[in-house]
């Protein structure tokens, strides 16, 4: 299975080079047949069908243990939904209800490759803190992990998600095991959140690429911020070779990185507002940036004018990209948090590039 997952990931890095690099959604007729494509891709069925999907509510006041890996106390939080979310791979969700608020505003927070939301180790990535932040400010907040990383005590045993590459679900692909945990959170938010204005999104790492992908498929996800998550095929080395989902070439022939992040813009209304670390010791820096030239920031801005070019034709939808400079580390910083994420979500314009 390794062999042949290099293999692709080899072939999706070369013979489709130059299709990655070009944008194909360019007219609003294209922007929703991709979005129909992909939908039709990932699960083989019609999107009021998956819409129709909601996760089993466990404990409508639920309280918070320590192998949840959430923050255990958070100032302004009411109560606690505790989300059995379903499907081939088992996921749970929580959602945090602020005691005050008059926002009707909803944020998913999805993790990435790790077990724990909490800042442990030497390096943290500052989601509890971005939780705290949310809910305190009157946010309902979702927090998610992505499948097989659910808890810290049931971590390790199956870590890699190229092992999800392996299962055949009845229709569509595997990347449905990434996609249907949020889309049926999704439709819990927008059936249980009474007078619901909003629904945004944030992500690290693995889930920097679940809010790129999902919300280039789902329009209700009006704010999308990807840290850390993906970068376009081209710009990729062959050393990016991990996380076969980043990768698998079925997917993105329907839509390249550039065409998700026209899709995650597209929309009254809508923004995707992309954060990446210049100097991250993991992933999608100028460390990693092997393929130049041009050198890493001319080539992150070069894409990013592609899209924005897009979206100006298209008349709809905002896209931007943050450039975080304060972390040297695979985190969201809570510089990016307070000074990025926050302001954009209560309204304010994307920061200058």
């Amino acid at each position: 299975m390794t062999k042949t997952i290099l293999l692709l990931c080899a072939l999706a890095l070369s013979t489709s080079a130059q299709n990655q690099r070009t944008i194909t959604v360019t007219t609003p007729a294209k922007v929703d047949s991709t979005r129909a494509a992909l939908i039709q891709h990932i699960w083989g069925a019609s999107w009021e069908t998956v819409a129709a999907k909601q996760p089993r509510l466990v404990d409508h006041r639920y309280q918070l243990q320590k192998d949840d890996a959430l923050p255990a106390s958070i100032s302004n939080l009411e109560s606690v939904d505790r989300l059995d979310v379903g499907g081939t791979v088992a996921s749970t969700a929580f959602i945090l209800y602020p005691s005050k608020s008059n926002l009707h505003k909803a944020v998913i927070v999805h993790q990435g490759h790790a077990c724990d939301l909490l800042d442990q180790g030497d390096h943290p990535v500052h989601l509890e803190y971005l939780i705290r932040k949310l809910v305190a400010a009157g946010y309902t907040v979702a927090a998610m992990r992505m499948p097989l990383y659910q808890s810290p005590a049931h971590c390790g045993a199956s870590r890699a998600h190229d092992k999800l590459f392996v299962l055949h679900p009845k229709s569509g692909t595997a990347i449905q095991f990434f996609m249907e945990p949020v889309a049926r959170t999704v439709n819990y938010l927008a059936a249980h959140h009474t007078g619901l204005k909003e629904i945004d999104m944030v992500g690290l790492s693995g889930g920097g690429w679940t809010t790129t992908v999902y919300s280039a498929i789902d329009p209700r996800i009006v704010k999308s911020f990807p840290v850390a998550g993906t970068l376009p095929l081209y710009l990729r080395g062959a050393h990016y070779n991990h996380d076969f989902e980043q990768y698998v070439p079925a997917l993105y022939q329907v839509a390249n990185y550039k065409d998700l992040y026209v899709l995650g813009a597209a929309g009254n209304g809508r923004l995707q507002l992309q954060i990446l670390n210049r100097y991250d010791n993991c992933c999608f820096g100028e460390k990693q940036h092997t393929v130049g030239p041009p050198p890493f920031l001319e080539a992150i801005r070069q894409y990013q004018h592609d899209v924005q070019n897009t979206l100006a034709q298209l008349k709809t939808g905002t896209f931007a990209l943050h450039l975080d400079q304060s972390v040297h580390y695979h985190q969201i910083s809570t510089e990016s948090i307070d000074k990025v994420i926050l302001p954009v979500l209560g309204g304010a314009a994307p920061p200058a590039t």
